[in-house]
């Protein structure tokens, strides 16, 4: 639902603090406080259908097949709906109506339940939450907060939905106060009658939280009314573990129905699951959860707490017949979890990753066909939990690498996944410290504020390491080899041919020069940062595969997302230990260099394919290459060592540095020199630069044009000072340590890792972070040997507002006047227009950015110039009369018009 975005840390408070407060209530939704048409009186509306599986009822503007929601007014005078709400969460966030919409008796209105958020009160309404067939409960609430109308309803089959029944909905017929499964679906019309079949089962209890902990009975209650015929008996089902079912009546009262499991068939740690079933005078049959396919829900359920196993850290309850399930290769399913108060049944769990495979703890995938169902925090809803093992790091074992760098990346303003650690139990035991990392999906792209309307753009994630980098000479028909396609599988001909165009591009082989090709097709701020905090943290894997790269098809422009990042904090030895004599991540300036990944500072000595291993063959000194040559070593004094960089330097073997390099026209040692001329269409060249399959071509691009690279070193240097200069870096790794050490410790004992969370903790804090600060602050910063990274930014230096340009490609500028590069990163507009520049807006020296409110309009009107442009800006059409401010971070006044 993209409602709220939250770090690792505050994430971790959240979960734990739910936890260990909640009232003591069976969960799921609770009847509503009063029958929701008794709630309508003169004048009010109230839910009259609904419909969470559309497929063909409905089509919204978009030709989507949207959940919708159908009010009507009850009453005999109109509503205002101004102010009123809809939700699908008791107590959750809620979607408010926007002025001037107005219900007349009678009138219906049809809200689309899609998650596009449309408040046009002159076009069709859509909330920003989508109806499921888990949650149950939807309310429209008064503007103070009170429930207007309120109802609860079942899993609903494929196009199929749920309303009032009982006559003609409308001022002049009062309709029967009840809702039913309906014989047909009516937006925008009169209520069928109900659908044929049993009883209506809603408001199962769906679980019991907090937990019992094995010394208590489970209360469970149920809402049963007759849809046609009378019923004849209510019934409790109930499981404990894998044996048999066993059957209880339930007694009523009304329409509500109870029953309880006694605490002698739920002892501490077991799984307990259950049923409800009614039946009708002529036999037909209801339950609930309605168990539709082999791969929906069966049970409903609880894992019962072990009052012995504490923990600190969010627990995670998972259980499989199958107790090998987690090392499965294929998907075992029939797999129940418990989470945070939600109990989830009739899952999949397997084994996950390849270069983990032989490790003795497993990642593992745990996975829903029945959508995004899991619940990982308030508004955010998941579909697959991907638990990482920690077993395996870089140097010294952390067990932290991972959530801290997507906790650091959040914190910089990377576009960046949801992890944190997790206490995890299997089949009613200790099973270890796992890391949940959130797969990168299209609900993920929203959070991260891409509008997926009308239509999502082609997601891939680079998989391979052979071709998966970008490189220019991948054809159409072998991109599937090389890159999975998370979005528009359908269109993947398309795609791939978008993808490879892209590629190309890059290379030069655009009929726009690629140093102006990239501002036109590159999402600049995003990528840039997210080099940037790469760099700093020193994430060794990340040149040629673990990112995704996604075209918005709003603006055209590609960004690139970071993927699996446990190889982040580098380093290739073990506490006090010599640098490995091949790959030296920290030490070698082939892998630590701020130019990682160009064509001059490759990933890896080899490449792995398909066929086998391709070795990486290039000239080590005349294209400055700092690789090992076979039998050398790269501790101090060696030929390859940074030093011997310099000595080269002094020596007149290369050219000497310019003393702020970032800066407009830089003149860089031979080690990392610009091209003589950046627009050569390497597509037609003889010779290809480097090794082809171990660095990564659209990052190879931004390093060779020198306005991109003045963003990158600029951006970098502002992430320096205020990460690394601060202290901050290492109070968040201090914190993360003392969260996670006590787990840490009783996972090393749980399977025997030989890591030590103190040693690593003791790595990162007196080797990575003091050696990885010294070589960006000295040994690449202004004054250091090979000085890429320039000073920091001073303070006060002015920046102004250019020309204001109106019409459909209208844009603010915003001119840097002054000699060295500028990171707008927080800055804002103000006035006519509303905008905040993005983490990683950076405008090179003497040059502008544009603000613009349409960016395919621009691109189309003043796009293959190179100019940097940025947006959509929201506000006034621009005219003679417009002004603006821009603010910066702190939101002090710096230019206006």
């Amino acid at each position: 639902m993209g409602r709220l975005k939250a770090g690792a840390f505050a994430l971790a408070a959240l979960l734990l603090v739910s936890i260990t407060i909640q009232p003591a209530q069976a969960q799921g939704p609770t009847a509503p406080s009063a029958d929701p048409a008794s709630a309508t009186g003169d004048g009010q509306v109230a839910i009259s259908e609904l419909q969470s599986s559309n497929k063909n009822t409905l089509r919204d503007e978009d030709g989507a097949s949207s959940d919708w929601i159908e009010l009507a007014n009850l009453g005999t005078t109109p509503v205002n709906l101004a102010g009123y709400q809809l939700t699908d969460q008791q107590g959750g966030p809620a979607w408010t109506f926007p002025p001037g919409v107005t219900l007349v008796p009678g009138q219906y209105l049809v809200v689309f339940a899609s998650g596009k958020d449309r408040r046009n009160p002159a076009a069709p309404l859509h909330t920003d939450f989508k109806l499921s067939s888990d949650d149950g409960y939807l309310a429209l609430l008064t503007p103070q907060g009170t429930a207007a109308s309120a109802v609860l309803f079942p899993d609903l089959p494929t196009d199929v939905s749920f309303g009032l029944v009982g006559g003609a909905v409308s001022a002049a017929a009062e309709p029967r106060r009840q809702y039913a499964l309906l014989a047909s679906p009516t937006p925008n019309a009169p209520n069928s009658g109900p659908r044929p079949g049993g009883p209506l089962v809603v408001g199962t209890t769906r679980t019991i939280d907090p937990r019992p902990t094995g010394s208590a009975d489970l209360p469970i209650t149920a809402i049963v009314t007759s849809q046609q015929l009378p019923l004849s008996s209510v019934q409790l089902v109930y499981v404990t573990g894998y044996g048999p079912e066993v059957t209880l009546p339930m007694a009523a009262s009304g329409d509500n129905y109870s029953a309880t499991i006694p605490a002698s068939a739920a002892p501490a740690g077991a799984l307990v699951r259950w049923y409800v079933q009614a039946s009708d005078s002529q036999g037909s049959v209801t339950r609930d959860p309605p168990f539709l396919s082999p791969d929906s829900r069966q049970y409903w359920g609880v894992i019962v707490a072990d009052p012995s196993d504490t923990a600190q850290l969010p627990v995670l309850e998972m259980y499989c017949q199958d107790d090998k399930a987690p090392f499965s290769q294929t998907p075992v399913g029939g797999c129940s979890l418990w989470f945070n108060g939600s109990f989830y049944d009739n899952l999949s769990v397997n084994r996950r990753g390849v270069t983990s495979l032989n490790w003795p703890k497993p990642k593992i995938k745990i996975d829903s066909k029945q959508g995004s169902i899991f619940r990982i925090m308030p508004g955010m809803k998941v579909g697959e939990w991907n638990l990482n093992s920690e077993w395996a790091e870089a140097g010294e074992n952390t067990f932290m690498r991972e959530p801290l760098t997507w906790e650091v990346f959040n914190q910089m303003g990377v576009t960046s996944l949801l992890s944190f650690h997790i206490h995890t139990r299997f089949n009613g035991a200790y099973y270890g410290k796992f890391a949940f990392v959130e797969q990168l999906d299209e609900d993920t792209l929203k959070r991260w504020g891409y509008s997926l309307e009308p239509q999502v753009g082609p997601l891939w994630k680079s998989t391979s390491g052979e071709f998966s980098n970008l490189r220019w000479d991948i054809q159409p028909n072998q991109v599937p080899f090389y890159w999975q396609q998370y979005t528009l599988k359908k269109d993947n001909t398309t795609q791939a041919q978008a993808l490879v165009d892209f590629a190309r591009g890059l290379a030069g082989g655009a009929p726009v020069p690629r140093s102006r090709y990239v501002f036109d097709t590159v999402n600049l701020p995003q990528v840039i940062n997210h080099m940037a905090a790469q760099t700093l943290l020193l994430n060794q894997d990340r040149c040629t595969k673990n990112f995704f790269i996604y075209q918005d098809p709003a603006s055209g422009q590609w960004s690139m997302f970071p993927w699996d990042v446990e190889s982040a904090f580098g380093i290739d030895r073990g506490l006090g230990g010599k640098p490995a004599p091949d790959y030296c991540i920290l030490a070698c300036e082939q892998w630590n260099s701020p130019l990682y990944c160009d064509a001059n500072h490759p990933q890896d000595l080899t490449v792995k394919t398909p066929w086998g291993l391709i070795s990486a063959q290039y000239d080590l000194y005349s294209t400055g290459r700092k690789l090992l040559a076979p039998g050398t070593s790269c501790g101090g004094g060696s030929s390859d060592s940074l030093a011997h960089v310099a000595r080269k330097l002094l020596q007149g073997q290369a050219a000497a540095p310019a003393s702020d390099p970032a800066a407009a026209g830089p003149v860089l040692p031979a080690t990392s020199a610009l091209p003589a001329n950046v627009d050569v269409d390497l597509t037609k060249t003889p010779t290809k630069r480097g090794a082809p399959g171990t660095y990564n071509y659209l990052i190879d691009t931004l390093l060779a044009v020198p306005r991109t690279r003045q963003m990158y070193m600029r951006r970098l240097r502002t992430l320096m000072d205020s990460f690394i200069a601060t202290g901050r870096l290492e109070s968040m790794v201090t914190a993360m340590y003392n969260q996670i050490r006590d787990e840490a410790k009783r996972d090393v004992a749980q399977w025997g890792n030989p890591g030590d969370p103190d040693r690593g903790y003791q790595q990162l804090m007196t080797e990575q972070m003091p050696i990885r600060r010294d070589q960006l602050f000295n040994q690449y910063g202004p004054n250091g040997p090979v000085p890429l990274i320039p000073g920091p930014e001073p303070a006060a230096l002015p920046l102004s507002l250019g020309q204001l340009a109106a019409g459909p490609d209208g844009s603010v500028e915003v001119v840097n006047p002054n000699g060295i590069a500028m990171d707008l990163s927080g800055y804002q507009l103000r006035g006519a227009v509303q905008f905040t520049f993005a983490p990683g807006t950076v405008i090179p020296a003497q040059d502008s950015v544009y603000a613009a409110f349409n960016l395919a309009a621009f691109k189309q009107q003043r796009g293959g110039q190179g100019l940097f442009v940025v947006g959509p800006v929201s506000g006034q059409p621009l005219g003679a009369a417009a002004s603006a401010q821009l603010l910066d971070a702190g939101g002090a006044s710096v230019a206006s018009t």
